[in-house]
């Protein structure tokens, strides 16, 4: 039994995309889904929305680097990135429009943005460094 479990993920982890498919559905989750939080939650600092778009975009993007890492498109880069603005911008279109309980923010779009600029300095700067 132990094998078998261990084959299954040996699989699922060996195929590209899976971490950037379970992070784009956590994502999409999380931006249409109605969460009902108590009103007396505490905030730590104004707009701390803002780090939670930032950070789940810096990790979506961060994963689909590592899934193209070794890719021989040329400009595979941008491409990632278009992805990611475009989802971003998807998910704040969605909001404002088909949903009563969630609104468009450009500055929670600006904040998906800057997470996947922020990612993608991150690896080109590691990746230049590794091939030192």
């Amino acid at each position: 039994m132990f094998r078998f479990t261990n084959n299954i993920i040996a699989r699922i982890t060996s195929r590209k995309f899976v971490f950037s498919s379970i992070w784009t559905a956590v994502i999409l989750y999380l931006s249409l889904a109605r969460i009902h939080t108590p009103e007396e939650i505490s905030h730590l600092f104004p707009n701390e929305d803002k780090v939670v778009h930032f950070s789940m975009y810096f990790i979506l993007c961060t994963f689909l680097q590592f899934e193209f890492r070794n890719s021989t498109k040329k400009n595979i880069i941008f491409w990632i990135m278009l992805y990611t603005f475009s989802f971003g911008y998807l998910m704040e279109i969605l909001q404002g429009t088909l949903f009563t309980y969630r609104s468009y923010d450009i500055y929670d779009f600006l904040a998906n943005c800057i997470g996947a600029i922020t990612a993608t300095l991150n690896y080109l700067y590691y990746k230049k460094t590794i091939k030192k």
